[in-house]
């Protein structure tokens, strides 16, 4: 074993020695310190845990929110279950080409929703689908 000095007093002390024996100081450590461990406090584990939670249950909900074509997929169905019923109902447009550019898809974080313009700009939002469920209004 070899000797080295403490950084407090500088009486040499083995380096095998948990604390200086003259003046308590622990071995490794430099003089002067308050004695506080370092790295991140008990609090701010907490903190980044329920944050890396929070950030995990989001992703998860936005990976449940239905595609642009499920949206269509379920305008669809709707405009048959109506046309099934004998009820003419904008629905049906969805497929009609020159109404094509009239829907549009609108990507949110925990949703998505396809819009209608009207002749008179107006702007409809004729599906919404969030969490996997979607709702597609009988009129619009």
């Amino acid at each position: 074993m070899r000797s080295v000095s403490c950084s407090a007093c500088g009486q040499q002390i083995s380096d095998a020695a948990p604390a200086c024996p003259q003046c308590g100081q622990p071995a490794g450590r430099t003089g002067g310190g308050s004695g506080r461990k370092r790295g991140i406090p008990v609090w701010g584990k907490i903190l980044l845990l329920l944050l890396l939670g929070v950030v995990t249950v989001g992703f998860f909900f936005a990976a449940q929110k239905p595609s642009e074509a499920e949206l269509r997929q379920a305008i669809r169905d709707k405009g048959k279950e109506l046309q099934a019923r004998g009820v003419r109902a904008p629905p049906v447009l969805i497929d009609v080409p020159q109404y094509a550019d009239r829907f549009t898809y609108h990507d949110h974080f925990f949703s998505s929703e396809i819009k209608f313009t009207t002749d008179d700009g107006k702007v409809i939002t004729v599906a919404f689908g969030q969490l996997g469920k979607i709702t597609v209004p009988e009129s619009w």
